[in-house]
C-alpha cells in the first residue's frame, strides 16, 4: 500500500486495487472563514492570496481564481512561468500556451519550457527536395533525416503505442513506471508544483521536495509548502518517508529488492515511507524473437522463437535460435526443381528452378506448369494449318495443307507456296514477274504490251518508218526477268535527194533518253540482226548511249572525199563529188540488261530521229 498523491486535498489510494477513500477538488475562487464567529479580527488591509481573511469580511483569498491566475495558479504564489514562451493556468495546471519564435516545446513538459531552439524551414521533410540528407531538421519535430517518419519507415522508438523502429516491440524504451514525461501513460506529463520537482512512481505522478522543504499537507497541489527540520538521526535507510537531511531526497539511501522477471524485472520503491514493488509490464506475450531476452516474462528466453524474414525458403523453416542468435538451417537442395511450394534452395523463389514435361503432340504439345505448388498440364487443340513450320492441326505433320489456305492474304497477280515454314510466292500470273522477292507486294511488275512480240530477233517489234525528212519517234519498256530481252525493228528512209546543189539529209539515231542506274544496253545492226553486211560501224554492241549513221557529212575533197553532200545522181558523178546513193536500211535493236546487275521493274526509254 503506497500513499498516491492526486489534484486537490490527499487522498489514500490502493495501487493494487485502485479504489480511493477521499478526493476534492482544486481551491475554489474564495472560500468562507472557518472557526469561532465571536473570534475577533484584525484587518491587515486589502485581500491577497495568502490563505487568510486580510480584510476580514469573512472570506479567504476572495477575487483570486486559482484555477486560472497565471500568478496563483493552483495555489497561493506559484507563478505559471514558461522558459522560452509564454504560460497559461487552465484547471489550476501551469501550461505552456505558446512558444517564442524559434523555440519548441517537444517533449510536453513545462518545468524546462520551450527547451528546443529550431527554425523551420519545411512543413515536412521529402526525399524529392533532398531534405531527407542535409543533417537539418527541417520541419523542427526533433528528428533528422533517416530519423524523421517522414524520410523513413522505421525510426528510433516514439512513446505512442506504436512499433516506431520496426523490431516487433511498442515502447520498449519507455518505463511508463518512472518517466515524468509518460508517466503511466504515453504523453501523461507530470506537472510542476511550487518547491518541488514532479517525478513518476510506479506509473504516477507526485511530487519530490526540493532541499529545504517539506509537504506537510500531504497534497501535492500546494506543492512543498513546509519548512523542514533535519532528523537528528539523519537516517536515509529506513523507508519511513522522511527527509531527515532535508536535501529534498527521501529515503535516497534505501536499498530495494527486485521483482518480476526477464524484461519485467525492476527494483522496488520506497515512497512515502511504503515500500511496494511492480514488475513491469511485458513486452510481448510470447517469446517468439531470438534476442536472449524473455520478453514475455516467464523466467525462460526464446523459449517460443518463430524464424524471422533472415532466413527464406526451407532455410528458415529449419532455423535455430542459440543463445540468442537466429542461425539459417542449410538448403534442402542445390535447384529449386520440384513442384511444392517450397523454396528448396533458399533463394527467395519457390520452386524457380522447376523443369516442365510435355504433353500432346504436333501443334497440340504443350508444357506443363507450376502454379502454386501445383503441376498441371494440358493438350491443346488442334487448329487450321497454316505455314509456319509447325503441326497446328496435330496430324503429325507440318506445313502439309494447300498452301493457298495457309498463306493469307494471298499475293497479288501471283500463287502461294510454303517452304521451310514461310510463305513465298510460288509463280506468277502470266505476264507478271516477282522483281523485289517481296511476298507481301507479290508479282508487282508487269512488262510493256509489246514483251509478248519482241522476244527474239525473228519477232522484234515494228516501229515503222523513219524518212530522212526530220521523223521521229520513241518507246519504253522494261526487262524481266533479268535474263530477258527485247527486240524491236525500224526501217530508216532516204527519200530522193533535191536541191542545188544535191545534198543526202539521211541522219539515223538511236539514243537512250532513260536509262535508270546505267543497267540497260542495247545492241544495233542493220539489214539482218544475226549477219549484217559488212557497214563501217557494225554491229554496234553494248552501247549505253546511243548510235547515229548519217550520210549527209563530207570530208576531204577529190577521191578521198566522203558523204553525200554535195552529191550527184549520176553513176559517174565526177571529179569532187559523191553519188546520191539510196541509203534506206532496216535497223534491229536488241535491249537487255547487264549481266549481274540488280532487277528491278524500272522502264528504259529510247528515242528513234532521222534527219533531225
Amino acid at each position: 500500500m503506497l500513499v498516491a498523491f492526486g489534484c486537490g486535498t490527499p487522498s489514500t489510494q490502493d495501487l493494487d486495487t485502485g479504489t480511493e477513500e477521499a478526493t476534492s477538488d482544486v481551491t475554489s475562487e474564495t472560500s468562507e472563514v472557518v472557526g469561532d464567529p465571536e473570534e475577533e479580527c484584525i484587518p491587515t488591509g486589502e485581500e491577497i492570496c495568502d490563505g487568510l481573511d486580510n480584510d476580514c469580511d469573512r472570506e479567504i483569498d476572495e477575487g483570486f481564481d486559482l484555477n486560472s491566475d497565471i500568478m496563483n495558479c493552483g495555489t497561493c504564489g506559484f507563478e505559471c512561468v514558461v522558459v522560452n514562451g509564454t504560460g497559461a493556468c487552465l484547471a489550476g495546471d501551469c501550461v505552456v500556451e505558446s512558444c517564442d519564435e524559434g523555440y519548441h516545446n517537444l517533449n510536453g513538459s513545462i518545468v524546462d519550457g520551450c527547451e528546443y531552439e529550431c527554425t523551420a524551414t519545411a512543413t515536412e521533410e521529402s526525399d524529392g527536395d533532398g531534405t531527407c540528407s542535409d543533417g537539418v531538421d527541417n520541419d523542427c519535430d526533433g528528428r533528422i533525416d533517416a530519423d524523421d517518419p517522414d524520410c523513413s519507415d522505421c525510426v528510433p522508438e516514439y512513446c505512442d503505442e506504436a512499433d516506431n523502429d520496426c523490431d516487433g516491440f511498442i515502447d520498449e524504451d519507455f518505463d511508463l513506471s518512472t518517466d515524468q514525461l509518460n508517466c503511466g501513460t504515453c504523453g501523461t506529463v507530470c506537472p510542476p508544483r511550487p518547491n518541488s520537482t514532479p517525478v513518476c512512481v510506479l506509473g504516477e505522478c507526485t511530487i519530490r521536495c526540493n532541499a529545504g522543504f517539506v509537504n506537510e499537507d500531504l497534497d501535492d497541489r500546494n506543492g512543498c509548502e513546509g519548512t523542514c527540520t533535519p532528523d537528528t538521526t539523519l537516517d536515509e535507510f529506513t523507508c519511513d518517508g522522511i527527509d531527515a537531511d532535508c536535501d529534498g531526497y527521501v529515503d535516497e539511501d534505501y536499498i530495494p529488492y527486485t521483482c518480476g522477471a526477464g524484461v519485467c524485472l525492476t527494483d522496488s520503491v520506497c515512497w512515502a515511507g511504503v515500500e511496494d514493488c511492480v514488475p513491469l509490464a511485458p513486452l510481448a506475450p510470447d517469446d517468439s524473437i531470438c534476442d536472449g531476452q524473455d520478453e514475455d516474462c516467464d523466467g525462460t528466453s526464446d523459449e517460443d522463437f518463430v524464424p524471422s524474414g533472415l532466413c527464406t525458403g526451407y532455410c528458415r523453416t529449419t532455423a535455430t535460435c542459440v543463445a540468442g542468435t537466429e542461425i539459417c538451417g542449410a538448403p534442402l537442395s542445390t535447384i529449386d526443381s520440384s513442384c511444392d511450394m517450397v523454396d528448396d534452395d533458399c533463394d527467395g523463389i519457390d520452386d524457380d528452378d522447376y523443369i516442365p514435361y510435355t504433353c500432346g503432340s504436333g501443334g497440340c504439345t504443350r508444357a506443363s506448369t507450376c502454379i502454386a505448388g501445383m503441376e498441371d498440364c494440358v493438350e491443346g487443340g488442334p487448329a487450321p494449318e497454316i505455314c509456319n513450320g509447325s503441326d497446328d492441326d496435330c496430324d503429325d505433320e507440318i506445313d502439309n495443307a494447300d498452301p493457298s489456305t495457309m498463306c493469307t492474304p494471298l499475293p497479288p497477280h501471283g500463287t502461294p507456296d510454303c517452304v521451310g515454314g514461310i510463305c513465298i510466292i510460288g509463280s506468277c500470273d502470266s505476264g507478271y514477274y516477282d522483281v523485289d522477292g517481296s511476298y507481301t507486294n507479290g508479282c508487282e511488275c508487269q512488262p510493256e504490251s509489246t514483251e509478248s512480240s519482241s522476244t527474239s530477233c525473228s519477232s522484234a517489234h515494228d516501229l515503222g518508218t523513219f524518212a530522212d525528212t526530220g521523223s521521229s519517234g520513241s518507246f519504253s519498256g522494261n526487262i524481266v526477268p533479268g535474263t530477258d530481252a527485247d527486240w524491236y525493228m525500224f526501217t530508216a528512209v532516204d527519200t530522193a535527194d533535191t536541191g542545188s546543189p544535191l545534198c543526202d539529209s539521211f541522219d539515223v539515231r538511236v539514243a537512250f533518253t532513260s536509262n535508270p542506274g546505267s543497267v540497260f544496253r542495247m545492241d544495233i545492226s542493220h539489214t539482218s540482226c544475226t549477219s549484217p553486211p559488212a557497214k563501217a560501224g557494225f554491229p554496234c554492241t553494248n552501247l549505253v548511249d546511243d548510235m547515229r549513221w548519217r550520210t549527209n557529212t563530207r570530208s576531204g575533197s577529190g577521191t578521198s572525199a566522203v558523204g553525200e553532200c554535195p552529191c550527184r545522181n549520176s553513176s559517174t558523178p565526177g571529179y569532187g563529188y559523191n553519188q546520191c546513193n539510196d541509203d534506206t536500211t532496216v535497223f534491229y535493236i536488241k535491249v537487255y540488261r547487264v549481266p549481274g546487275a540488280p532487277v528491278s521493274c524500272d522502264n528504259y526509254t529510247i528515242a528513234v530521229s532521222n534527219g533531225v
